[in-house]
């Protein structure tokens, strides 16, 4: 009788040891696929995103970038206009009277620079510059400074209704049909051979046009 009770006793022992197992065993395979799944750890770290470059921006970008600091004044050059128009130990008001003659002198050359016998100098200056003596707006070179001249003066003559943006091609097909224009008249006056090319011959022509219209 003792040894059956002892065997059922031992019977129940090993079951639950069978049942304690079975449960460690699925816990432990939970916590393994909850910790592998990263449920327990959260990365705080943001995912980088690609980055993408756009390289004509870029390079639009550096363009304005050295075109400003080819225009911008050197630092030389604002010590001494700093030390001309504003010197040591002066007072607030010959300061302020220093400024308003720098703005005013700014206003009287805006209006100078925007007139068109400032223009006409300016192309005329870089003509006499030139090995030939003319601008050649045929040829595709980097001149849209000079370009952004003729078309302002074209413009004040009348013969151009485009932007002042310095583009060789715009600059090219206004010239060309103002010369064409004035052939109309005098077919003998501009050689076609010759359209596109700002000589001394187009510069005389734009500045009888603009003196007899602003006379």
């Amino acid at each position: 009788m003792d040894e059956h009770v002892h065997k059922e006793k031992l019977a129940r022992i090993n079951y639950k040891q069978v049942i304690l197992v079975a449960i460690i065993t699925a816990v432990t395979s939970i916590t393994v696929t909850l910790i592998s799944s990263g449920v327990f750890f959260k990365d705080e770290t943001p995912t980088p995103r690609p980055v993408t470059v756009d390289c004509d921006s870029y390079k639009e970008e550096n363009k304005v970038l050295k075109s400003e600091l080819a225009s911008a004044i050197p630092t030389g050059s604002l010590q001494d206009m700093s030390s001309r128009f504003f010197p040591k130990g002066g007072n607030p008001e010959e300061m302020k009277d220093s400024i308003k003659v720098l703005l005013e002198y700014s206003n009287q050359l805006s209006k100078h620079q925007s007139h068109y016998t400032f223009k006409l100098f300016l192309v005329q200056k870089i003509m006499l510059n030139k090995p030939r003596g003319n601008v050649n707006t045929r040829i595709d070179n980097d001149l849209s400074e000079t370009y952004k001249i003729i078309q302002g003066i074209l413009k004040d003559a009348g013969s151009y209704p485009g932007v002042v943006n310095g583009v060789r091609l715009d600059t090219y097909l206004a010239l060309k049909e103002f010369q064409e224009s004035i052939n109309q008249t005098d077919s003998t006056y501009f050689n076609p051979d010759n359209y596109g090319i700002f000589g001394f011959k187009t510069l005389e022509t734009i500045r009888r046009i603009l003196e007899s219209t602003n006379s």
